[in-house]
């Protein structure tokens, strides 16, 4: 067709055969402890004394540019790069992971950047990825409760809506949207409080993007989970985000919400970060 007869609404309705539903994300009212809480949270040459809250039902953004101390940010909750002073509180208690297993515990879930150098093993079955991060859950001791396994993975496999024959395929022979939700739906079944997405939808066709941000919606609202979604993709954090702080040099250095909250006024907070001395 010609250009002329094309929006965005209309490219992507012919791509994937449906509407997409857009517009911004509205969290519940604050209130009782914040699920996660930076306090006074520093990481010498990454972090420099960030405090940051997030309640339950929120999805709050966090913008940067490379180097700005955001994926530092998920990784000083995530126990891979523990705080040298301040501490990281979990619905008001203190928890301050020293390790990944210790923020398992508190219930913290991240989502790397990369999923296939760092989150998938793709050889091994969705059933297994699945399971690895709550393996406890189903070998307490020498045995695994395949059953249970089974049984857990496949509500998961139903719940994130995943395109494939079985829970026991191959992950690596699956779309980068059905692996993103593979990667989501294992820290799930953690039953985690908290969930840090670094990148949610990199390499994610636009269909399977909104699939995976209706289910964070969805999780957020009805669930209490507290999200924290860190991306370089300025109109998908403000599509479906409440809030979105902006990172310089391991600084939060703006918060932008409600109706200030737009693309012109979130590229305008990146651009301070060749402005705002080191």
């Amino acid at each position: 067709c010609p250009i002329a007869d094309f929006d965005e609404a209309a490219i992507t309705r012919a791509m994937t055969g449906r509407d997409l539903e857009s517009g911004q994300y509205t969290a519940p009212e604050p209130s009782g402890a914040p699920r996660l809480e930076y306090r006074n949270v520093s990481v010498p040459g990454h972090l420099a004394d960030v405090s940051l809250s997030v309640w339950p039902g929120e999805v709050v953004g966090v913008s940067g540019l490379i180097g700005s101390g955001r994926t530092e940010l998920a990784l000083a909750a995530f126990g891979m790069l523990p705080p040298q002073t301040g501490a990281v509180l979990v619905d008001g208690r203190e928890v301050t992971p020293r390790s990944v297993q210790q923020a398992i515990d508190a219930g913290i879930a991240y989502v790397p950047e990369d999923r296939l150098s760092e989150g998938l093993f793709l050889t091994r079955s969705i059933r297994d990825n699945s399971i690895v991060s709550s393996i406890r859950r189903f070998a307490p001791g020498l045995w695994m409760n395949r059953r249970a396994a089974s049984d857990a993975t496949r509500e998961m496999f139903d719940r994130m809506a995943i395109a494939a024959p079985s829970p026991e395929v191959a992950v690596g022979t699956l779309s980068g949207g059905n692996q993103q939700r593979v990667m989501i739906g294992r820290w799930l079944m953690t039953g985690a409080k908290v969930l840090i997405l670094n990148g949610p939808t990199v390499g994610v066709d636009v269909g399977s993007k909104a699939t995976i941000h209706a289910i964070i919606h969805r999780m957020a609202r009805e669930e209490g989970l507290a999200v924290l979604m860190i991306s370089d993709d300025v109109p998908e954090l403000v599509a479906n985000c409440n809030r979105v702080v902006t990172m310089v040099h391991g600084r939060i250095i703006a918060e932008l919400s409600g109706p200030t909250l737009t693309e012109d006024a979130l590229n305008d907070s990146l651009r301070l970060n060749i402005e705002v001395p080191a």
